[in-house]
């Protein structure tokens, strides 16, 4: 067991390294292209994804299980309501998000998660959902997990 922990120990100290030896040449690439980091907005726990909406405000998902808009101005919204259950922990939660290609006119976003598994306590599988975007909420979510459905009604080979 020491030498286990041993390996761990070094192993923890070369990513350490690597990761302080990297994130400065990145930075400099960056600054090369012309490009530097900026803070949009604080506030945010574990910020996983983002959506760039029509109107210039941005969806952004937390992977412990909320979504939010940040406005232009930088202005974080109050968690939307309406997302389905999610299982947060370890490498599960919030993951993804995108809007549909009509969005501007059906309002359609969709986005991945742990989805908890029923009956199964800790267990979670990954789950695609879609709902409409309205006034600070999601509406009419729902599960668009063709693995899922599959299982659920029977697939013929």
């Amino acid at each position: 067991m020491p030498r286990r922990a041993l390996v761990v120990g070094i192993s923890a100290c070369v990513l350490v390294a690597i990761a302080a030896w990297a994130t400065p040449k990145v930075l400099r690439r960056m600054e090369m292209q012309g490009l530097r980091p900026v803070t949009v907005a604080d506030g945010l726990e574990h910020p996983w994804a983002i959506a760039f909406l029509p109107n210039k405000e941005i969806l952004v998902t937390e992977r412990p299980g909320r979504m939010r808009i940040v406005r232009a101005d930088g202005h974080l919204s109050a968690p939307l309501e309406g997302l389905l259950p999610i299982a947060a922990g370890d490498e599960g939660g919030l993951l993804d998000v995108v809007i549909a290609p009509d969005f501007e006119r059906s309002r359609t976003i969709y986005w991945a998660y742990a989805e908890p598994a029923p009956g199964h306590a800790g267990d979670r599988s990954t789950a695609i959902a879609r709902g409409t975007l309205t006034e600070g909420r999601i509406e009419a979510a729902q599960v668009m997990n063709m693995l899922r459905q599959f299982a659920r009604e029977g697939v013929d080979d």
